[in-house]
């Protein structure tokens, strides 16, 4: 039998990059020091396959059971643009896996209470800033509060407007400047400190869909560009938990330009000063991306979204593909192909019983893996 040292150099990084699943790369590194050293011959650290989290459990939901054992405090996830996440805990923003805190912290108990807030929906974006947003009935519409914390402004608390749709599905993000919320027929658009400041609603449509109807929205970002990516329904299926209609499904994807989309509402803005009403305008805001993510997977989840280049997965996860969890009792994960101009939707795997809640977040695990200091094997 051929000893593990003795096999290629080159052979053992090779198996380490195919290793992406957390336990089996803690496994891995505890087998002897030939395949422990092999991790520092790779191009770059194994990337971990990402992690689903189902939503905290309400106090009216005893169905959702499968949370993290023996917390004593409650915790509130943040998600971050890159896929990473923490915990807000104590005015801390702590890594689950690690314990350590990031050097950013909260002093502002007004701001911690909001973050803290049951059902509020925190995030990091690219730049650093935190945007924190709740969804208030007001029988309808939705009316949205949120907080921005970034390095560059003070903190702001403004209503970021309404929405016509349940709260389920609707996404937010903060991009370049602006806070954006897209339901599943309009963008929301609140620009920091600019002319669509204050409580004016003003929205701008989403892309139509010929031929399907649109069940979620979501938004992440990719290349420095804010997308919207739309899960789709053949027209005429149903939103039924309990129907099979939902393997009918179809992912697409649309880069979203700011720039025109605040210069559509500045143009509003004059528009109803000086006529006293008009109908927003439909500029090109947005531009079909489908066949643009190839290199990249998109995983489309709660409550943000974000893409991993697929080359880092050793093309054990297709480039050009979207995965999102279905809803359904219980949920089903499905993966879209662009490949196949993303017209069919795969079902990858069925959620155990007790995930009935389909807002799960994707969170790809970064833990520290601890010298093991042995002989040699």
């Amino acid at each position: 039998m051929t000893l593990i040292s003795d096999l290629p150099p080159e052979l053992l990084p090779c198996i380490a990059g195919h290793l992406h699943a957390a336990v089996d790369v803690v496994r891995f590194h505890a087998v002897c020091r030939e395949w422990r050293d092999a991790l520092r011959y790779l191009p770059r650290r194994p990337s971990f396959l990402p992690w689903l989290l189902a939503p905290w459990p309400t106090p009216d939901d005893d169905t959702t059971t499968y949370h993290a054992p023996g917390l004593g405090i409650r915790d509130k996830r943040v998600a971050h643009y890159d896929g990473g996440a923490s915990w807000f805990v104590g005015g801390l923003f702590v890594n689950p896996l690690t314990g350590r805190a990031a050097a950013c912290a909260v002093d502002d108990p007004y701001l911690s209470d909001w973050i803290d807030n049951e059902g509020s929906r925190c995030i990091f974006s690219g730049d650093g800033t935190l945007l924190t947003c709740c969804f208030y009935d007001a029988g309808p519409p939705l009316s949205i509060y949120g907080a921005i914390w970034c390095p560059d402004y003070q903190q702001v608390w403004k209503r970021l407007g309404d929405a016509d749709s349940d709260e389920r599905a609707c996404a937010v993000a903060y991009h370049d400047g602006a806070a954006v919320c897209v339901d599943l027929a309009r963008c929301y658009v609140h620009e920091i400190g600019g002319p669509a400041a204050g409580d004016q609603t003003t929205f701008l449509p989403l892309p139509d869909e010929p031929g399907k109807v649109r069940r979620r929205s979501y938004l992440l970002e990719l290349r420095g560009e804010l997308l919207l990516a739309s899960v789709l329904q053949d027209a005429g299926c149903t939103d039924d938990d309990d129907d099979d209609d939902d393997d009918r499904l179809s992912v697409s994807v649309h880069a979203f330009d700011l720039v025109a989309a605040l210069n559509a509402l500045d143009q509003l803005d004059a528009a109803v000063d000086g006529a006293g009403g008009g109908d927003p305008p439909s500029p090109s805001v947005w531009e079909k991306m489908d066949g643009a993510t190839g290199d990249h997977v998109l995983f489309l989840g709660y409550p943000r979204s974000f893409a991993v280049e697929a080359a880092r997965y050793g093309g054990e996860v297709p480039g050009g593909s979207a995965y999102f969890v279905g809803r359904s009792k219980p949920c089903r994960v499905y993966r879209c192909s662009f490949e196949d101009d993303g017209t069919a939707a795969t079902l990858v795997d069925t959620l155990p019983a007790g995930w009935n809640d389909e807002r799960c977040m994707w969170f790809l695990p970064e833990p520290d893996i601890a010298p093991v200091i042995g002989a040699r094997t």
